[in-house]
């Protein structure tokens, strides 16, 4: 109709007018002011003589996003059709701002989600660990870089075992299965094969990945570890060493005192019998005669056992190995047990059905006695020493059982040793060379058998061994 309207759009609150500010208060959507004063102030300042006006607050689903000033130079009668337009007009350009603002927000959100993925990628990247994921059914969703186990071929979709040393699964299987089923973290350390063949040392730390509270994958976090590895062993071959080195010099001073022993005796006698001044009679003659003889065997025993010993490390102990009965082994040594054993009650089973052996009878002789005079040395007096002997398969294990003291718990490993004496494991006192059961077991294995015992602290020890049979006898 020829009348001069100006509109402007204010979204700054500091340029808010009156009516605008009265407008962002009052609970209806369009506010008609009177004409005289509605919007002077607004269209002043903006060059415009106005007489009346309308104000709108732009707003969509609760949230203001600015006013919309409509003003006219005369005094206008706005009908119903023009504010129902001037609302629709002012809705859709709220519901643009509504967008613009959406867009923007969602432009923000993924410059931050492209930093964030841009800086974990890096950092996933450039880590000294290989970070592998694992699904359910154990197939490797991602992984960042490969290890030497695993080829140029891309991992993924293929099973974590395809990468993974057969005799690692178990224990592999059993962290990733606690993880999905507890969430609870777990680790484990195995070996890998490179393509050269180099072996290298992983230590991997398993945990969970969830969605909605619920265990999707699992991740795997993979250091190498082989130096760490190797320095461990290196200190456990430089322990072992120095315990070697202890034990020879425990086993020096042992035999030191094992060798004077019975030559202090054998002088001290022989020098008693040499006397001049004294008359000794028939019967002491013979005793100082008998101890001589006793502390004489003694002597060499144990220059037999350093001998044996040192036919072992060099490889060159020489059996003279013939088909016997272990019950013929027992009668051709039978005045040495009953010796050793006289203060002890003394019993053998042995069926004389038994199949025959490959042995050679002195060697099997000197197990037997030494194991003998070990259960003495440990029993008291009057309780029972048994020697078994039983076919198993194409072997006869043959068995010494006391009633002493036993072993105690954790040492049972270390009785065959060299330089362990079994008083030191039995009682903690240091007496012995610590070289009978080692010969024993050396003297065995050479035969093709082996040795063990079974023990229980307070209530006695079972030794046994096994040795085969002769070819005819299988």
């Amino acid at each position: 109709e020829g009348v001069h309207r100006c509109a402007r759009f204010y979204t700054n609150p500091w340029q808010l007018t009156a009516c605008a500010q009265r407008a962002l208060k009052q609970p209806e959507d369009v506010v008609t002011e009177n004409p005289v004063s509605t919007c002077n102030d607004c269209l002043l300042s903006n060059g415009y003589t106005g007489r009346s006006g309308l104000t709108v607050r732009l707003e969509y689903e609760g949230k203001v996003y600015g006013f919309l000033c409509v003003s006219a130079p005369s005094e206008v009668v706005t009908d119903v059709e023009e504010l129902d337009l001037f609302r629709e007009v002012a809705g859709d350009i709220a519901f643009a701002l509504h967008n613009i603002e959406l867009e923007e927000d969602h432009k923000q959100a993924e410059e931050a989600l492209q930093k964030s993925e841009e800086k974990w990628r890096s950092l996933v990247e450039n880590a000294p660990n290989v970070i592998i994921i694992v699904e359910p059914d154990s197939t490797i969703q991602f992984i960042n870089r490969t290890m030497p186990s695993i080829d140029s071929e891309s991992p993924i979709g293929k099973s974590i075992y395809d990468y993974i040393q057969p005799e690692y699964h178990d224990v592999v299987r059993e962290t990733i299965q606690k993880v999905f089923e507890t969430g609870e973290p777990g680790g484990y350390q195995i070996r890998g094969a490179g393509p050269d063949g180099s072996i290298s040392w992983y230590e991997t730390q398993a945990g969970p990945i969830k969605r909605n509270g619920r265990i999707v994958a699992v991740t795997l976090i993979t250091l190498e570890i082989t130096e760490r590895k190797q320095a461990e062993e290196k200190e456990r071959e430089l322990q072992v060493l120095k315990e070697m080195d202890d034990l020879r010099s425990q086993f020096m001073s042992n035999i030191s005192h094992e060798l004077r022993t019975p030559l202090t005796s054998i002088q001290g006698f022989t020098l008693t019998l040499l006397r001049t001044d004294v008359k000794w009679s028939e019967e002491d003659q013979r005793d100082f005669l008998e101890t001589m003889s006793k502390e004489s065997d003694r002597l060499a025993r144990l220059i037999g056992d350093l001998l044996d010993i040192s036919r072992l490390d060099a490889g060159g102990l020489k059996l003279n190995a013939t088909s016997c009965h272990i019950s013929e082994i027992l009668v051709s040594i039978g005045s040495n047990l009953a010796s050793l054993a006289e203060r002890h009650r003394f019993k053998t089973i042995v069926s004389p059905e038994l199949p025959t052996i490959v042995a050679d009878e002195t060697r099997i002789g000197q197990v037997l006695t030494n194991l003998v005079e070990n259960a003495v040395k440990f029993s008291p007096e009057g309780s029972e020493i048994t020697i078994e002997a039983r076919l198993a398969g194409d072997e006869i294990v043959t068995s010494v059982t006391d009633r002493g003291v036993g072993i105690r718990a954790g040492m049972v490993e270390k009785i065959f040793d060299r330089f362990i004496q079994a008083e030191s494991v039995v009682t903690g006192q240091k007496k012995g060379t610590g070289l009978g059961l080692s010969i024993c077991r050396g003297i065995l294995e050479a035969h093709g058998g082996r040795i063990w015992v079974e023990s229980k602290p307070g209530k006695g020890s079972k030794f046994s061994f096994s040795l085969p049979l002769s070819q005819k006898e299988k």
